[in-house]
């Protein structure tokens, strides 16, 4: 633990402003960044002998006025800016290069910005009152929301991420769910779950959580309490406790209290701000009376430094809590030695080899030589390759369908369905079972059944068949909806329903179980040209050829029809699918109302995304579709739309122009454009892991294309930085049994399922209870072994402790992006050990190369390096049990 020195000195003052220091905040290895009214930010990094000195970049100067916030992603990769002209600015730490700039929607100046620990979010206020959550994945608005009448001067989140702290001039805090991702540019409520009057007299001007949050037992129920700090215009610091309980479901609400546990007095003058050392044991706070002051969280001033000339504005810890640095009124950054022990000689940065990262320390295969690296880098593109041409079908390919990323369907105009299987070398042959015979004209549509098992085939002849992928035979009896041809036939996606229409105007709905007719939805004036289900299987879209759209309720069944969206495309409509992502727009009582994303396309040349917003009422169901956005570009009639599975993130669009066109969904910008000369595209499927997409044309062609993984890269390091950022308490069965399996406890992570075990029960159960919950009784060897690894996690919930500077820390324990001791190492596939949450946030910044060669990755996989971590828990924690 690191202990304040007694006599606290300047290690080193920085005079490079040419205006007053309004912010300043360090990154990880002991980058160190500050903003000034000058309008620019520089960035620092640790020199032995030299002490900081700038980047090659520095300063940045994007800003036009003056710069009022500064933060560093939690990993280190990225810093945040923002200004009194109205922007947040994101850059890339390394190379100095802006990554992206946000635009306070009031456009009213941004006093504060500042990352959700878990990488995924960055927020942003100032002084409108208005606050802007904003997905760093996509770059784009979640939600904003005005609640403050006064200009909000700080902003602060708790250490899991899930509850955001807003604060105001006229002294009020309030505090939300920062998981509420809910879309407020239609209206929907954000609900306040505390609102704290006179916080502070005068304002509150800073806040920050303590990074150690706690678990307190009572009433048989694990509450949260996270500590939190807030300064002001009245010469003080307030220590507060912010409790939650658990969600009580009758209620329908989440009990939570705000109250002050301690209030540190000593500043003779107006505070400008608080913050907690990483480890949570002491608080630093500067003021305008000239002084920073640290003070154990107890409440007792350990130091008070004395060596700006005028008021100061800033504080910040280093990561390992050996520095201070602040920043003044005066144009300085004074960095202060905390520890006692350091100097300008001092080496800071501790080493980190190459070698003793690589997987498998195999010096040949680790030689980073940069010529190499430069070549490589050129190579590779993000491009996207044809991978193969399937030339079988005598007809026109109206369809193609994607079952994992091993196996494709197609159908044609020859009245063949088609089946393709990927062999070893990666390349797609026609199956055994392929073709599969039975219409008597042309198919329509094809599509797998979630499992796989089940094919589905519709055809001008009126009839849907279902085929048995194995056998290639019928699995199902055929069935003949109607005299007229069948367009579309689409299971949901829990695999119970199929949905078949077209020329007839009708849509019938199956029983896949039974081949029941469920219920039959008519309505259109039409042909029903396409039809799809929500991602939970509730709704159901039709769209037919006079442009009009439909929403049906298929979960309980009902024939009324939900809503009508009248000339959604000129000349009508062709194809409709929805993401895969389901969002909770708000909540409302004891109902959800959710928001689902739907693309369209259609004959007037233009692919469409709507926001359909369903609210289920104990009486009926309230529906809402908005227009959310409109992608141009194609010059002819557009045929066919889909989501990437999984992330949604990418969209896919084909053409009459014989284009096909990948859209980013989130930023509304077309990312590729693959061209096809031969001949018009008809339809596209992506593979499972969206890394092939497949395309049909005119020409009775099948083309697999190969996609760059930059494509889904980013949303896939946010869906993994969100998963690993859970607390203990809050582990499913699922987590303890990913946990085992990690530690390559196979048959006991089995088990877990049939006791139902937790998170909650792994830190308030004993190890003895939990051994025998897992049936682990005269095994004394895995008694042991699971006995250490349950102390060990229990240790790694309350957080990696400070190890002392003069403790020498093995190379290969260290993050080579970080420098910091790694809490969950992984093996990325250059063959490199990084911390887990670092390797995401590095691709979530932008990059998708390897950050030891710099070279392109191929695929994105992170394992577990279990040994590793074992070696790591018994440097910190020791290798028995207390």
């Amino acid at each position: 633990m690191m202990s304040i020195g007694d006599n606290i000195e300047s290690l080193q003052t920085l005079q490079e402003h040419s205006s007053d220091v309004t912010c300043c905040d360090f990154g990880g290895n002991f980058y160190l960044a500050s903003g000034s009214g000058d309008k620019t930010v520089r960035v620092w990094k640790w020199s032995a002998g030299e002490g900081y000195v700038d980047m090659s970049y520095s300063p940045l100067t994007g800003h036009k006025y003056g710069v009022t916030c500064i933060r560093f992603s939690p990993q280190g990769t990225m810093l945040a800016t923002s200004s009194i002209d109205g922007s947040t600015m994101l850059w890339n730490v390394w190379s100095g290069v802006r990554i992206h700039t946000f635009i306070q929607v009031s456009g009213g100046a941004v006093r504060t910005c500042r990352f959700t620990p878990d990488s995924t979010l960055i927020v942003s206020a100032g002084d409108d009152g208005s606050v802007c959550v904003w997905d760093l994945v996509h770059r784009n608005l979640v939600r904003t929301f005005q609640q403050h009448e006064g200009t909000i001067l700080s902003v602060s989140f708790t250490p899991d991420s899930h509850y955001l702290l807003t604060t105001c001039t006229l002294g009020v805090m309030k505090v939300w769910h920062a998981s509420d991702r809910s879309d407020t540019s239609h209206g929907d409520a954000i609900a306040c779950l505390i609102s704290v009057d006179d916080a502070h007299d005068l304002g509150v001007v800073s806040s920050d959580f303590c990074p150690i949050q706690e678990l307190l037992g009572e009433n048989g129920s694990l509450n949260h309490r996270y500590l939190l700090a807030t300064c002001g215009n009245d010469h003080v610091i307030k220590l507060w406790h912010f409790v939650v309980g658990q969600y009580m479901k009758h209620l329908d609400k989440t009990p939570c209290e705000l109250s002050i546990y301690h209030t540190l007095e000593g500043h003779t003058s107006a505070l400008m701000c608080v913050r907690f050392s990483p480890g949570g044991n002491y608080l630093a706070s500067s003021s305008l009376d000239k002084t920073v002051r640290i003070w154990e969280t107890s409440g007792d001033c350990v130091a008070v430094l004395e060596g700006h000339s005028r008021y100061v504005t800033c504080c910040a810890f280093s990561r390992d809590s050996s520095l201070l640095a602040s920043g003044s009124n005066d144009k300085s950054v004074i960095v202060w030695n905390v520890g006692g022990n350091l100097n300008l000689e001092s080496e800071l940065v501790k080493p980190c080899s190459a070698l003793s990262h690589y997987g498998n320390n195999n010096a040949e295969c680790c030689e980073l030589q940069e010529q190499e690296v430069m070549k490589q880098a050129e190579i590779d593109e993000n491009t996207v390759k044809v991978l193969q041409r399937l030339e079988e079908h005598g007809g026109v390919v109206n369809t193609c369908a994607f079952h994992g990323s091993s196996v494709i369907a197609s159908g044609s105009g020859d009245k063949m369905v088609r089946l393709w299987v990927r062999n070893e070398e990666g390349r797609f042959e026609e199956s055994d079972s392929s073709p599969m015979e039975g219409h008597r004209y042309g198919i329509n549509q094809v599509e797998f059944s979630p499992n796989g098992e089940l094919l589905a085939s519709c055809s001008l002849d009126g009839s849907t068949i279902l085929w048995d992928t194995r056998s290639g035979r019928r699995g199902r009896p055929s069935f003949q909806v109607s005299g007229s041809g069948v367009r579309t036939c689409r299971f949901s996606p829990d695999g119970h329903l199929l949905v078949t229409a077209g020329d007839d105007e009708k849509a019938f709905i199956w029983s896949t179980r039974t081949m029941e007719q469920l219920m039959v939805v008519e309505g259109h004036n039409d042909a029903i040209a396409a039809a799809a289900f929500s991602p939970d299987s509730q709704y159901l879209i039709t769209v037919c050829s006079d442009g009009h759209m439909k929403l049906w309720c298929v979960a309980p069944c009902s024939e009324e029809c939900l809503l009508t969206q009248e000339d959604a495309h000129d000349l009508g409509v062709q194809s409709c699918d929805f993401s895969p992502i389901e969002g909770t727009a708000a909540k409302q009582g004891s109902n959800q109302r959710y928001r689902y994303l739907l693309a369209t396309c259609g004959n007037d040349a233009l692919v469409k995304l709507w926001y359909i917003a369903a609210f289920p009422t104990e009486v009926d169901i309230i529906v809402d579709c908005v227009l959310w956005r409109q992608l141009t570009g194609h010059g002819g009639n557009v045929m066919c739309v889909r989501f990437t599975p999984i992330t949604g993130e990418i969209l896919a669009s084909t053409a009459t122009d014989k284009t096909i066109r990948l859209w980013n969904v989130y930023s509304g910008e077309c990312a590729h454009v693959l061209e096809n000369d031969d001949s018009m595209v008809t339809a596209c499927a992506f593979s499972g892991d969206s890394s092939l997409l497949a395309t049909g044309s005119l020409d009775g062609t099948l083309l697999v294309w190969e996609l760059p993984q930059q494509l889904v890269f980013q949303t896939i390091a946010a869906t993994r930085l969100r998963n690993h950022s859970k607390r203990l308490v809050d582990w499913s069965t699922e987590d303890v049994k990913g946990w085992l399996k990690d530690l390559e406890m196979m048959d006991i992570a089995e088990r877990v399922r049939e006791t139902n075990l937790s998170g909650e029960q792994l830190l308030t159960l004993s190890s003895d209870e939990i051994l025998d919950m897992l049936q682990i009784v005269d095994d004394d060897e895995k008694r042991i072994q699971l006995n250490l690894q349950l102390y060990w996690l229990r240790k790694e919930d309350k957080g990696i402790p400070e190890v002392p500077l003069d403790v020498d820390i093995p190379h290969e324990f260290l993050c080579p992006i970080t420098h910091e001791i790694m809490h969950d190492p992984v093996l990325c596939s250059d063959g490199f050990t990084y911390e887990r949450a670092a390797i995401n946030e590095w691709f979530l910044s932008g990059k998708f190369s390897s950050p030891m060669t710099n070279a392109q990755l191929t695929d994105t996989q992170l394992t577990s390096n279990t040994n590793l971590k074992t070696r790591i828990c018994q440097f910190l924690y020791g290798e028995s049990v207390p």
